[in-house]
């Protein structure tokens, strides 16, 4: 700043330390960054301390440092206070933390040793530009998307799986008979086995149009959309982290979140299985909604909302559990933007979304009553248990993968006996929860293991729906996100305390999740391969049938 004129100096400053305009800061850092600047307002502006003590910082700086019109010398902010606010300005990047400023004395630190101390970061604005920002993104997708199809190079080769699902789901008339305003009035009110998802099919008549029923064209349009949730997921990320990290820790944290979510293998079944384009499909449009939504909270134009409503609308139709959407978005609310959640405001907002939302659970609760396939006999007491039971399975798979399969059968029938071994899981979850309670003073945790349980909540058991699995791989496929955020969260600060160490344990993980992931994969090229991997687990079934057969004889 002190290479300003003078005149620059007076732009900035105006009534030299009164009624500064917060902007004209940030147009001399970066004049040609207005989003980037808009942002930053945005960000310090969330706290009226904070932006008082950056304003008076810049101006202490920009004056050649005069103590005299700094506002600590009246003694307004305690130290603790003026201490929290510079911390929160260095997390954002705004100012950095200059130790060999001053010589602190014994009794502890001053406000006019911290005002030296911490100084405007003009240069980490000035580096983090538009056009760096985007080449950093375009470089982290880039990797990912090499990465996502070296690992998933058998899916070329994949068939139907005309044996689960594909036969009906797939292969159909809706996809035979083209587009036409026939056909497109039967997808948009047909429900097939218990599942409405008109976008899903229209999708698949798509690609029959364009290329018949070539496995291929299936199997690779499923890989291109899970590089895309990918990509979203890195910016879904960023836009949860930015207020937390600088720029350039954010990225990085953002592309290893996305990459976990590329790589894991617990994804193998959605992206390999036709069947399940319907996730792929609807993780896009919803992770689409969700971003948008956040553009719109941040600048406040109409068009981000429109395009998050229509996005909303369009997951729904590819797969009934994105009703999830609107407490999702009031989760945002509370926690990302930390909006006053007594306002009326904030639910007028969600009409958009729960509307629709609303006419889609009636529907599927219409269409599973039909089916007439609804699992009877098990009690409250069981679901309790398979909820316990599950939200172990989860997050056991997502930090370990391993024995992964394709069914995982209920632990007992109906009428039986609950097992005494299931009987740890409640108290494992209870521990969990209380460990995630202590640690409840930290934003990002609690963010994350919300977002968790809410997008599994649809499928733990709690609502009966024709589930013939205690717990499937492709229900995990969104809350993995939060899972692979907080992982990433994680090992970045232990990176910072034993950097070689965290980076092999890093480098060991990915690699496993990789060539799990490669080796997997190609267990799902048709029903007979995918059979064959099953083989154990359906003698293991059966021998559990056969013994409660003799107890029950007995």
């Amino acid at each position: 700043l002190h290479l300003l004129s003078r005149r620059q100096r007076q732009m900035c400053i105006r009534d030299r330390y009164k009624n500064v305009d917060l902007k004209e800061f940030y147009n001399v850092f970066n004049p040609m960054n207005e989003p980037k600047i808009k942002t930053m307002i945005q960000m310090i502006e969330m706290d009226s301390n904070v932006k008082t003590i950056f304003e008076d910082l810049c101006r202490y700086y920009m004056l050649d440092q005069d103590e005299e019109i700094t506002l600590l010398k009246q003694g307004k902010y305690p130290i603790k206070e003026f201490t929290r606010c510079l911390k929160v300005l260095e997390n954002i990047g705004l100012v950095i933390y200059d130790s060999r400023k001053v010589q602190v004395a014994e009794q502890g630190y001053s406000e006019i040793d911290l005002y030296k101390r911490f100084i405007p970061n003009i240069k980490y604005i000035n580096a983090m530009n538009t056009s760096t920002f985007a080449k950093t993104i375009v470089s982290h997708w880039s990797v990912i998307a090499v990465v996502a199809v070296l690992i998933y190079y058998s899916i070329f080769s994949h068939e139907f799986q005309l044996y689960w699902d594909d036969q009906w789901q797939v292969i159909n008339s809706m996809t035979n008979d083209g587009i036409s305003l026939k056909n497109l009035q039967t997808i948009f009110h047909s429900i097939s086995n218990g599942q409405y998802s008109p976008i899903n099919q229209l999708y698949y008549t798509l690609i029959h149009l364009c290329f018949g029923y070539s496995s291929l064209a299936f199997h690779i349009g499923n890989l291109l959309f899970h590089i895309f949730n990918a990509c979203l997921v890195y910016l879904l990320a960023y836009s949860f982290i930015r207020n937390h990290f600088d720029s350039k820790k954010a990225l990085g944290i953002s592309f290893f979140t996305a990459l976990l979510f590329a790589i894991h293998p617990v994804q193998v079944e959605t992206v390999c299985w036709i069947s399940a384009s319907k996730i792929v499909l609807s993780t896009f449009f919803y992770l689409s909604a969700l971003i948008c939504y956040i553009q719109y909270m941040r600048n406040s134009k109409w068009q981000y909302l429109l395009a998050s409503v229509v996005s909303s609308i369009l997951a729904m139709g590819c797969k009934e559990q994105s009703v999830i959407i609107v407490p999702c978005l009031l989760l945002f609310d509370w926690m990302l933007f930390k909006r006053n959640m007594r306002s009326l405001k904030v639910y007028i907002e969600k009409v958009y979304y729960l509307i629709p939302a609303i006419a889609i659970f009636i529907v599927t609760l219409v269409a599973n009553k039909n089916t007439g396939e609804e699992i009877i006999g098990y009690t409250i007491v069981d679901r309790f248990i398979f909820l316990c039971y599950s939200s172990f399975k989860y997050l056991l798979i997502s930090a370990i993968p391993f024995k992964l399969s394709y069914l995982y059968p209920f632990p007992f029938q109906v009428g039986e006996k609950i097992p005494m071994a299931l009987w740890i899981y409640p108290f494992v979850i209870l521990f969990i929860g209380y460990v995630i309670y202590l640690n409840r003073r930290k934003p990002l945790l609690v963010f994350c293991t919300l977002f968790f349980i809410l997008h599994l909540l649809p499928v733990l058991h709690v609502i009966p729906l024709p589930r013939y699995v205690v717990a499937a791989d492709r229900y995990l496929y969104i809350p993995y996100i939060a899972f692979a955020i907080g992982l990433s969260i994680l090992s970045y600060h232990l990176y910072e305390r034993q950097r070689k160490w965290i980076l092999y344990a890093g480098f060991l993980y990915c690699s496993y999740l990789c060539v799990y992931t490669a080796g997997y994969a190609p267990a799902w090229k048709n029903s007979d391969t995918l059979k064959e991997h099953f083989k154990e687990v359906l003698k293991k079934r059966e021998t559990n049938l056969s013994i409660n057969f003799k107890h029950e004889k007995q």
